[in-house]
């Protein structure tokens, strides 16, 4: 095993480059994209999103159950 950590699905609350924050599920992918499973709300369905981690300035893990309630 290499010294980069790994995860799967892992709950988080990720913020991007300019302003733009999500509570997601972050999987890792290819190519230098993170996959972000972002659950449905009351206002829109389910999606997701492959992002360039260049894009990325921070990502918090948290709980599934505040994941859901943000």
């Amino acid at each position: 095993m290499n010294n980069q950590e790994t995860f799967d699905s892992l709950p988080c609350y990720v913020e991007l480059l300019g302003h733009n924050k999500v509570a997601c599920r972050v999987s890792e992918s290819i190519g230098g994209l993170l996959k972000l499973d972002i659950p449905a709300t009351e206002n829109s369905i389910a999606f997701t999103q492959f992002i360039n981690v260049a894009s990325l300035y921070r990502i918090t893990p948290i709980t599934e159950e505040l994941m859901l309630s943000l």
